[in-house]
């Protein structure tokens, strides 16, 4: 079972000449126990960048608007969000095609605790380079849209707070802001009810 070589692309040992696969497995030792890590922290990861959907893209990068009116949408962490999904959810599919076991749930979590519990048998498989690789990628990828170059505010229009004379501002971890008053915070789940009140101020 074991490759003469560690299949990872990113193998620190097979660049320094010394590659040497686990036993039992086509990853060297480090990388194998790297996977895992990685593996654990991806849902942590996919969660932090349900923060910056709202936030300013790194390096210029563009946010769009969305159906909430003056409320920006981060596309490259929406975009990357749903890759997380995606690529655990095509590994999730090959150990059920393989090992004729049930299926997890479609989400981070779920995805990331059932491969974590196959995760020897992946790093005995002949894709384990392509899966070690992928997940590392999916890491990288991950905190290029989470760590934040510089913290700006976006702009989002007068507070709909009565009698408030604040300014509404879309900053980090996805709330909008009020620059007068600090309980005046509106998180995603409350842009619904923003986005009508925006509405009225506006009408």
């Amino acid at each position: 079972m074991s490759a003469l070589n560690c299949l990872s692309s990113r193998c620190r040992d097979v660049q320094e000449g010394r590659p040497r696969p686990a036993p039992g497995s086509r990853l060297c030792g480090r990388c194998g126990d790297k996977l895992g890590r990685d593996l654990a922290e991806l849902p942590r990861l996919h969660r932090d960048l349900l923060y910056a959907l709202s936030a300013p893209e790194r390096s210029g990068e563009k946010v769009r608007a969305t159906g909430y009116p003056g409320i920006p949408f981060n596309d490259r962490a929406a975009r990357v969000r749903g890759q997380v999904v995606g690529v655990l959810a095509s590994w999730a599919e090959l150990v059920v095609q393989e090992r004729g076991v049930r299926p997890p749930a479609r989400d981070a979590q779920a995805l990331a605790a059932f491969l974590l519990r196959h995760h020897d048998w992946l790093g005995g498989h002949e894709a384990a380079g392509d899966w070690a690789d992928e997940v590392a990628e999916l890491i990288s990828a991950c905190r290029r849209v989470i760590t934040p170059q510089v913290i700006r505010m976006v702009p989002i229009g007068a507070c709909v707070a009565p009698g408030c004379p604040g300014e509404l501002n879309a900053g980090a971890q996805s709330t909008i802001r009020c620059t007068a008053d600090p309980t005046h915070v509106w998180g995603p789940r409350s842009w619904s009810e923003l986005r009508r009140r925006l509405e009225r101020v506006s009408a």
